[in-house]
């Protein structure tokens, strides 16, 4: 899986990508049609769905990153109360891993895929929080 040197192998890398690609597409899409009713995966902590999606988002490969972000935001539009807590957690991480071009990629991406959803959402965000967003995004990119 990994080389000696503790870097993904480029082999590797493309197989696991269209892989993460697939399962982030059916598990976002199965997320939103189950709406409310997906809860308990997410709320669960030993079940969660999250902290894998999550940890897509510093993939080596830049279309797993992007599938892992558009299933944030599907899971969010899905979720409206998870909105606010994956936003402060992405960047929150994108803060600690701000050295790692994957992390910035992938983290930024998942920022923009939760702000695009917000619209989506009910209550949408408070709107002091929308404002950090984009200032940190714009500081970030």
């Amino acid at each position: 899986m990994e080389s000696n040197d503790g870097k993904f192998q480029a082999s590797e890398v493309s197989a696991s990508q269209h892989v993460l690609v697939c399962a982030l597409h059916e598990l976002g899409s199965l997320v939103q049609r189950l709406g409310s009713s997906a809860s308990p995966l997410v709320a669960e902590p030993a079940a969660g769905i999250i902290e894998p999606v999550v940890s897509v988002l510093i993939h080596p490969s830049h279309a797993a990153r992007l599938a892992a972000s558009w299933c944030l935001g599907s899971i969010a539009v899905a979720l409206p109360s998870q909105l606010s807590p994956l936003l402060d957690r992405c960047m929150e991480r994108m803060e600690k891993l701000k050295n790692s071009p994957e992390a910035i990629s992938g983290y930024s991406s998942a920022l923009a895929a939760l702000l695009g959803g917000v619209y989506q959402c009910p209550l949408g965000i408070p709107h002091v929080k929308g404002k950090v967003r984009m200032y940190f995004l714009y500081y970030f990119t």
